[in-house]
């Protein structure tokens, strides 16, 4: 009870203060809202605490299910594993931990040191301590040696965990737990590999049935730009991109069916299962895509309206809200489970993302610029040698080709600023979070997959597919 008290004391100033803006900022926009549409305020203050109260619900609930679901899975008897573990800590330590399927090309890199970091966590769980256990996420770890070398002295010679990773949640651990009672880490790459494929498929053919043909080349053109090939040969990757898959195959079949209500509560759990499962690696996947489609296909069906604007930067904001409530569920529960004020253990590792220093003296818009630009240039095709500049360039001249020559006068340009808040999200993440954008570049540029989603998705709002409709003859009148 002491720490728990501890914890919250910690911060209470700040969150405090943070609350109290918040809520007045919330009140007066729907009070604003309400007196423009000309609703009676009272009235409109009970909706917003009957939504409210339903997310409140929703939050409890989901959080419940998930954590009910990790210490279920984190119960299983190492017996159970022992036998594939050891196989894939063999496998892990037999390759290397760090490598690249295309060595001129930094974007086709594969890191297996988070893999390795994970199946010691999911191995190291004590059965005997489940609650604790689970809360401190240790594993078995050796100044000087490599992970996947730590990983195969601890299954193999049972070495204990000597070293903690609290800040995440470590949703992942369910899936990894569970496919070692069938199977080792290299089948597991080869499953995911599989599932993608289909998922990725799906949606193509989901979009393409329903007449959506712009949606789905745009949807292949930005899979292709984060080099999608790569990621399942890494669990580190793939879980995010997994989740982005379903959440927008969900959201796009809400929006085709009419059943928009069920959006919302969609974007707050896919921002709670990213922050249950992610490592921060493409997390804002998980929300820029399905949402990038939602507004496409009502743009396409029913236009893209004012109220439309509000909605979409609400939806943005639920996820945010459930991304980073389930973060910090995390230190409360730990606290409360552990008897202790763990927030010294993650406040550290948080000031390091924001404002971690490197060899290198840099200054902080050093930093952000490097952040940017080394995350932009790693994109498919700037990252494939002169050929691949050649390409990209090229790419770009078209674009504004298509933009300026085959322009349709009536384009909706709320609709585009919407798709550019969206473009700019992954850039907002790097800003943010820029030590942690710099240093693993190689997987965070994925999340620029959502900004090149939106460029296509601009140009055939400003095109209105002329050019595909009526080819180079057709030409924009003066």
């Amino acid at each position: 009870k002491n720490a728990f008290c501890d914890t919250l004391n910690h911060r209470r100033h700040l969150s405090s203060l943070w609350v109290t803006l918040g809520s007045l900022l919330f009140v007066w926009g729907k009070v604003y809202y309400s007196k423009l549409k000309g609703v009676p305020v009272f009235l409109m203050l009970k909706k917003c605490a009957k939504k409210g109260l339903g997310y409140i619900i929703i939050f409890f609930v989901t959080l419940f299910i998930l954590f009910g679901m990790l210490v279920g899975a984190a119960s299983i008897p190492k017996e159970k594993i022992q036998k594939n573990m050891e196989s894939s800590a063999q496998y892990l330590n037999d390759g290397e931990t760090y490598f690249a399927l295309n060595e001129n090309a930094e974007s086709t890199v594969v890191d297996r040191y988070a893999d390795s970091i994970r199946l010691l966590i999911a191995y190291n769980y004590d059965r005997e301590n489940l609650l604790e256990s689970v809360m401190w996420s240790s594993y078995y770890f050796k100044v000087g040696e490599t992970a996947t070398k730590c990983l195969y002295d601890s299954i193999n010679y049972g070495y204990p965990p000597n070293k903690q990773y609290m800040r995440y949640w470590h949703g992942d651990e369910i899936f990894i737990i569970l496919f070692h009672l069938i199977g080792n880490v290299q089948l597991m790459y080869i499953a995911d590999a599989i599932i993608m494929a289909v998922l990725a498929v799906l949606l193509f053919v989901l979009l393409w049935k329903n007449k959506l043909k712009g949606g789905a080349i745009a949807f292949l053109i930005a899979l292709i730009s984060g080099t999608v090939w790569v990621t399942p040969f890494s669990l580190e990757y793939t879980d995010m991109m997994m989740l982005m898959l379903i959440l927008t195959l969900a959201a796009v079949i809400f929006e085709l069916k009419g059943k928009q209500f069920l959006l919302g509560p969609l974007f707050f759990i896919g921002g709670m299962a990213a922050s249950f499962m992610d490592f921060l690696t493409v997390e804002t996947l998980t929300i820029t895509f399905p949402l990038l489609f939602v507004i496409y296909i009502r743009q396409r069906n029913i236009g893209f309206k004012k109220d439309d604007f509000k909605k979409s930067i609400g939806a943005v904001l639920l996820w945010f809200v459930g991304f980073i409530l389930t973060w910090i569920s995390k230190w409360l529960i730990a606290s409360i489970v552990l008897g202790q004020n763990v927030m010294p253990y993650v406040t550290e590792h948080i000031a390091e993302r924001l404002d971690g220093q490197l060899k290198e003296s840099l200054s902080l818009l050093q930093y952000i610029y490097r952040a940017i630009t080394t995350n932009l240039s790693t994109l498919f095709p700037f990252d494939f040698g002169s050929v691949g500049i050649l390409i990209s360039i090229g790419a770009i001249i078209f674009v504004f080709y298509l933009c300026f020559v085959h322009r349709n006068g009536n384009y909706n340009k709320k609709l585009i600023a919407v798709y550019f808040i969206i473009a700019a999200i992954p850039y907002i993440r790097y800003i943010v979070l820029h030590n942690h954008s710099y240093m693993h570049f190689h997987f965070t540029y994925r999340a620029q997959m959502a900004t090149v989603l939106a460029v296509c998705l601009i140009v055939g709002e400003i095109t209105k597919g002329g050019f595909i409709r009526h080819g180079t003859k057709k030409r924009r009148v003066a």
